[in-house]
């Protein structure tokens, strides 16, 4: 029998956190707020100019949360990379933590 004191703060967590709004500029998931690939962002820019660049290995999409960039990458080569998770500030590039 499934264990029913578990399951009913597991689901209501998960409730809660899909029912939570991002700010307009967050970027909290995968292709996006609504997950489409598509900013409805609007008056933007017809050509970007990067305001900081950061030496990272790894395909993953940056998660825009809270004025901070997270990554996912790895370090290593072959058989002996590890995964490496990155915290950027959003503002200047800044590593705050890896």
């Amino acid at each position: 029998m499934p264990n029913l004191r578990l399951q009913l703060p597991c689901a209501l967590l998960g409730l809660l956190l899909a029912a939570s709004s991002a700010y307009p500029a967050d970027w909290p998931s995968w292709r996006g707020p609504t997950q489409n690939g598509v900013s409805e962002e609007t008056g933007l820019v017809a050509s970007w100019s990067p305001i900081w660049h950061a030496e990272f290995t790894g395909r993953s999409t940056p998660i825009v949360l809270d004025g901070r960039v997270f990554v996912i990458g790895r370090r290593g080569e072959g058989i002996e990379h590890e995964g490496v998770v990155a915290a950027f500030d959003a503002q200047d590039g800044t590593l705050l933590w890896e």
